[in-house]
């Protein structure tokens, strides 16, 4: 959600993993962040914040189609759905790719708008967060094969069950 446009909005808890409804006469289950896995999602959400606040293609042009463009939402068989989001007057590109299948998908090849090298900035199957670690190895450069309705493409491993974000370089 927060590679779409429009505000964001994270409901309490979520950043923690707690287990049990929030409930308002109850403190929060900070203990929650000794264990492992707790710890690694919260550290998934700071990044994630990070990226928001860091990038402005994903907050100047919240509520207009100009800073939003599909890549590919039809991939039904391989359920992947690919899309970029810009900033104004597309000085900045981020490229959004969702693997929505516990099978990890090598050599995927995407189409992009413009050629360059797209640096990969977030992989939420990254060990840190508790992932396998599979990656782009920092991105990925441009070739000039098409791919959807784009002249060029990347061609890039897609960690099961994951998001990965690249940003235009």
């Amino acid at each position: 959600m927060f590679g779409h446009p429009g505000k964001k909005l994270n409901f309490m808890t979520n950043d923690i993993a707690q287990y049990s409804e929030w409930y308002s006469e109850v403190s929060l289950d900070w203990g929650n962040l000794e264990n492992e896995y707790n710890k690694k999602l919260n550290l998934f959400f700071k990044d994630l914040n990070y990226l928001y606040k860091e990038h402005p293609a994903l907050f100047e042009i919240d509520f207009s189609g100009d800073g939003f463009c599909w890549i590919d939402f039809s991939d039904s068989a391989n359920s992947i759905v690919s899309f970029y989001r810009a900033s104004n007057e597309n000085n900045e590109i981020i490229l959004f790719t969702f693997n929505m299948t516990p099978v990890l998908r090598e050599s995927y090849r995407i189409g992009v708008p413009r050629p360059g090298f797209y640096k990969e900035i977030l992989n939420s199957d990254a060990e840190i967060y508790g992932g396998s670690g599979k990656g782009n190895l920092g991105g990925r450069q441009s070739e000039q094969i098409r791919s959807n309705q784009w002249e060029h493409s990347i061609n890039v491993t897609l960690p099961p069950l994951a998001v990965n974000v690249y940003k235009l370089m």
